[in-house]
């Protein structure tokens, strides 16, 4: 999760533990209702006088509008959970009616997900072997009868004639990010010599059915790219687009309450289930942490092993720890930059010239014409030094760009606009590429 991204997350938990009430909103926004505002800088939250989070004064305001209206409570899977542990079998294909395995719906008190092949949502390359299709699930498994959604498979075959039974899984972050987006990437992937790798977009994001995302948030984001976001003007329109969302999806007859960490964790139990796996591999980043930690919790028995990057725990709460993260961050480099004696030398009072770089944009923004990283087309970009906060905490999320950024911190201090425009072409993100609306039902 770049710092840009991240909502406000007050929910005293996300994830459910094994007999706990689901009356309780399983999410923030179903907490929200009446809330302000909640100004979170980091100057009030940690007396410093220099990093301020003005950037996080939205996020409340617009959890505050996705939840105009009360949402019904979240779903929680203990009713899954009692049925396995009372002794009904895990499903068999020939254990249930063809016609009822085919179509989906409750056998031996159980839904029965199947998985529909479907033609893949992009351009395979030549020579590569990637099968795709729908998993078909409740969208509240509280519910039996009620409607269900589409989850988009991707499968990329293992190169290998004999290929491992146990495949990898991966779970993208966000939440709100499409695991299919990752496929030329793990198209490549050395774990394909032995075994199948699978991506899913999870329940509201990405190719699943239905998308949670949030058109009238896109929308506005990109159409103010070349103004100040900070400004009051700039955060109602982000609050009207998140409402406009919220009322569309609402009015569609989503229950934006059944999407969330629980809930999930039931869709990858039913896929393994569906693709016929014993058990598999579950690897993760970020959010993706958190929903294989429900997993493992509820599921144990599917999975094999796990490989946690960077997870984000069922017990952080994002909306509160965000200041002390982002300090933390940036004090380990100016820390590891001071005791380098190359660094040292070469960039003596990092932190120092970072502070007066965020304090002398704040006082006078600039407007610069940056090459859009989706269009490939010029655009302007209004810049701030809490956009260079945001900037330089998501460059410390790409390994590779840790090692220039003093270099960068000192160029752009000195006026070298050039350095500055590469550096936000390069952290900034298309926000069409992750579902606002998913994310706000889970956070």
């Amino acid at each position: 999760m770049s710092c840009k991204e991240v909502e406000a997350e007050h929910a005293a938990r996300t994830i459910p533990t094994p007999g706990e009430s689901a009356s309780a909103p399983s999410s923030f926004w179903a907490r929200a209702r009446g809330m302000n505002s909640s100004p979170c800088d980091l100057q009030h939250v940690l007396g410093s006088a220099r990093l301020r989070l003005t950037l996080f004064l939205l996020y409340p305001l617009m959890i505050s509008a996705w939840t105009s209206e009360r949402m019904s409570p979240g779903f929680t899977s203990f009713e899954v959970r009692s049925a396995v542990q009372s002794g009904i079998s895990p499903f068999k294909p020939a254990d249930c009616p063809y016609d009822l395995c085919a179509g989906g719906g409750y056998y031996q008190n159980r839904w029965i997900s199947p998985f529909k092949s479907a033609d893949c949502p992009f351009d395979i390359p030549e020579g590569e072997h990637i099968e795709c299709g729908y998993l078909v699930v409740p969208e509240d498994r509280s519910r039996p009868g009620g409607p269900t959604i589409q989850l988009a498979v991707a499968i990329l075959k293992s190169h290998s004639a004999n290929p491992a039974p146990d495949p990898v899984i991966f779970l993208a972050g966000g939440p709100g990010d499409s695991g299919l987006a990752w496929v030329d990437t793990f198209r490549r992937s050395s774990l394909r010599e032995i075994r199948d790798f699978i991506l899913l977009d999870q329940r509201g994001t990405g190719y699943s059915k239905p998308s949670l995302q949030c058109q009238e948030w896109v929308a506005v984001v990109n159409r103010t790219r070349g103004q100040n976001s900070w400004t009051e003007e700039s955060i109602n329109l982000r609050i009207e687009a998140a409402k406009q969302c919220h009322n569309r999806l609402v009015g569609g007859g989503i229950n934006l309450a059944a999407y969330n960490s629980a809930a999930s964790a039931a869709d990858l139990n039913d896929l393994r289930l569906a693709l016929g796996y014993k058990a598999w591999n579950l690897y993760v980043r970020s959010y993706g942490g958190r929903l294989a930690l429900t997993v493992m919790r509820d599921y144990p028995a599917g999975i094999r092993s796990a490989i946690l990057d960077s997870p984000f725990p069922p017990q952080a709460n994002l909306y509160e720890g965000i200041a002390a993260n982002i300090w933390r961050a940036f004090t380990t480099l100016f820390n590891g930059c001071a005791a380098d004696p190359a660094c040292q030398a070469a960039y003596p009072d990092l932190e120092r010239i970072f502070n007066e770089l965020v304090d002398r944009l704040n006082a006078h923004p600039i407007t610069l014409a940056v090459t859009d990283p989706v269009t490939g087309v010029p655009r302007n970009q209004f810049i701030t030094g809490s956009d260079i906060i945001n900037g330089g905490f998501t460059a410390l999320y790409d390994t590779r760009l840790i090692p220039y950024l003093p270099l960068a911190g000192y160029q752009i201090h000195a006026g070298n606009n050039a350095v500055l425009a590469a550096m936000t072409a390069r952290v900034t993100s298309d926000p069409s590429r992750s579902s606002r609306g998913m994310r706000w039902s889970v956070l």
